[in-house]
C-alpha cells in the first residue's frame, strides 16, 4: 500500500471524517484501497498533500497582558496564512491551478485557536517581570468541510510544539511556539466525489468489480532538479 494511500486508510482522524460523510467511498477503500485511490486520482476527484516543515512565530508586545495575548492569536493567523498562500495544487487532467490561501482559511483558522488554546492551556497566566515559562504541548487535532463549489477539503495536524512566555523589564510580553507539526490535507473533488458516491450506493458490487486492475497513479508535491533528458540551456 503506498504512502499517500495510507494517510486517508489508516489515519483514524481522517477515516472518521470521511466516514462521516461519503460511507461508500470509506468502504471502498476498506475493500480496495489502492485502486479507489487510482479511480479517484485518475478522475480528477483527489489530490493529497503532506506538510511538514519547521514553523514558529514570535510575538511580543507593550500592551496589557490581555491585548498581548489576543494579539498572539492574530500573529499566528497571519503567519500560517502566509505559509497557506504559496500553497498551490494543479488539476492533471485540464492544467487548472488552484491558489489554496481561500481554501484553507477555516483550516487555518481552527489550527491558530488551537495552538492558541493549548499554549493557554498549559499557561493561563503569564510568568512574572524577568521570569520565563516554557513547555512541550501536544496538537491533535482535525477537520472537515465544503471549500466553494470546488473542493471538500479533509485536513489533520498531530504534533508536538514548544510554547513560550517571557515577561522583559517594563512589563513587554513576549510568547511564542516552535515546531514542526505533521500537516496532512486530503482535498477533494467536491462534484466528482458527490457523483462518485451517488453512483458507486447505486450498485456497489459493480463498482467494487470495476476497480480491479486499477493502476494507482500517485501524484505528489516533491522538489525537482533538472530533467534526465534534456540538457541544460547554457547561460551567457
Amino acid at each position: 500500500m503506498s504512502d499517500i494511500t495510507k494517510v486517508i486508510c489508516q489515519e483514524q482522524m481522517i477515516i472518521d471524517k470521511l466516514e462521516s460523510k461519503y460511507l461508500i467511498i470509506k468502504r471502498l477503500f476498506d475493500e480496495k484501497p489502492n485502486q479507489t485511490l487510482a479511480k479517484l486520482k485518475s478522475a480528477g476527484a483527489l489530490y493529497t498533500k503532506i506538510f511538514k516543515q519547521t514553523i514558529a512565530v514570535n510575538h511580543n508586545s507593550n500592551e496589557d497582558n490581555v491585548k498581548a495575548w489576543d494579539d498572539y492569536l492574530s500573529a499566528i493567523e497571519s503567519y500560517l496564512a502566509n505559509i497557506c498562500n504559496k500553497m498551490s495544487l494543479k488539476d492533471p487532467h485540464d492544467g487548472t491551478e488552484y491558489n489554496l490561501y481561500e481554501h484553507l482559511r477555516p483550516a487555518r483558522k481552527v489550527l491558530a485557536k488551537e495552538i492558541q488554546t493549548q499554549h493557554y492551556n498549559i499557561y493561563n497566566y503569564w510568568p512574572e517581570e524577568g521570569e520565563s515559562q516554557e513547555s512541550d504541548v501536544e496538537l491533535y487535532i482535525n477537520g472537515a468541510y465544503k471549500s466553494g463549489n470546488n473542493f471538500y477539503i479533509i485536513w489533520s495536524c498531530i504534533s508536538w510544539i514548544k510554547v513560550k512566555d517571557y515577561v522583559s523589564t517594563g512589563n513587554n510580553y513576549n510568547t511564542s511556539f516552535d515546531g514542526k507539526p505533521n500537516i496532512k490535507l486530503v482535498i477533494f473533488n467536491y462534484e466528482k466525489l458527490q457523483t462518485l458516491e451517488i453512483s458507486t450506493n447505486k450498485n456497489y458490487e459493480k463498482a467494487l468489480e470495476s476497480l480491479v486492475g486499477a493502476i494507482c497513479i500517485i501524484l505528489e508535491k516533491t522538489k525537482q532538479g533538472p530533467t534526465k533528458k534534456e540538457k541544460l540551456k547554457e547561460t551567457t
